[in-house]
């Protein structure tokens, strides 16, 4: 596992728990949980422009609320409520969005805006046309909930190698073997890249172009 922030904590965490022999994360900073979870508004909504992240967001939005039963820890997890607001031209893909989380189990409900104003009356909505209203989302803490991962990974067997940069991927014929680091070169079988940007310059060296930058590489062939 290349990266230890909220995404590769997660991952590690998950696949400790279910029982994978050995799982390695190497994470550059020793604080861990630096960089772009630090600098997330850790916002949790429901609300997302593609289908799969609403189902993602709605499987996931469960964990946060039981975080302390679920992985142990804190999330900071605060259910103040989320509203997403649109204008009149945005109306139609508003309420196919509802529909969409719907779905996918989420509570939302669209709302006029004089309706969310009776709930915040500080609230100024003039030039919009509606509000879609998610009772259960709010924030939590993206650098907590990161440790609390991690620390879950660790109790479950998963080895946490902090101030440890991967400078390569190492591969044996079409396969990944490893990874290069900065105390040595690490063989594995499955590399699980969850450095944010820092993924595809890592890619690149085995001559993987990333069309965006952050993805995760799961099992890369080379």
């Amino acid at each position: 596992m290349v990266g230890a922030g909220v995404i590769g904590a997660s991952i590690a965490q998950q696949l400790a728990r279910d029982g994978t022999e050995t799982v390695v994360v190497c994470e550059q900073y020793w604080g861990g949980a630096q960089t772009a979870t630090t600098q997330s508004g850790g916002i949790l909504r429901l609300h997302h422009t593609v289908g799969c992240d609403v189902g993602l967001a709605a499987r996931s939005l469960p964990t946060y609320q039981r975080f302390g039963e679920v992985v142990g820890g804190d999330c900071g997890y605060v259910p103040v409520g989320f509203a997403l607001l649109i204008g009149a031209n945005h109306t139609d893909a508003l309420v196919r969005n509802v529909d969409t989380v719907r779905s996918c189990g989420g509570r939302t409900e669209l709302l006029e805006p004089e309706q969310l104003v009776r709930s915040y009356p500080g609230l100024r909505l003039g030039g919009f046309a509606a509000a879609a209203y998610e009772p259960d989302c709010g924030y939590g803490d993206p650098a907590t909930t990161a440790r609390a991962l991690l620390a879950a990974a660790e109790a479950a067997g998963a080895m946490l190698l902090r101030g440890v940069r991967v400078e390569r991927l190492l591969t044996h014929g079409e396969r990944i073997s490893g990874v290069r680091t900065t105390v040595g070169d690490i063989p594995a079988a499955t590399v699980v890249l969850a450095a944010g940007a820092a993924s595809a310059a890592l890619a690149r060296t085995i001559g993987l172009v990333l069309q965006q930058r952050g993805v995760i590489l799961c099992g890369v062939a080379a």
